[in-house]
């Protein structure tokens, strides 16, 4: 059974990218982390109203990825990977 999408988006809520450790996305985790503190210590740096709306907008956007992961990897269906039989050209 998959993970719950309200639990993902809850955790991205509190923490961008924490939603998506939730799940085991570890390169989303790091991207969204990287970004949440780039954006944070630029608002830190000065505090303008331009780098916090980009701060929770990052945040938002960490919130749906990680709901529509949950919902996604949820849904799927785990089937072997099947090898692709290589063919000889010449």
């Amino acid at each position: 059974m998959g993970k719950n999408p309200l639990i993902a988006a809850l955790l991205s809520f509190i923490i961008g990218g924490l939603g998506q450790v939730y799940l085991g996305l570890w390169s989303r985790a790091f991207f969204f982390f990287g970004l949440e503190a780039i954006t944070g210590y630029l608002y830190y740096l000065n505090e303008s109203e331009t780098r916090l709306i980009l701060n929770l907008l990052i945040g938002a956007w960490s919130m749906a990825d990680a709901h529509y992961m949950a919902k996604h990897m949820k849904t799927e269906k785990q089937e072997p990977t099947k090898q692709i039989p290589k063919i000889k050209v010449f």
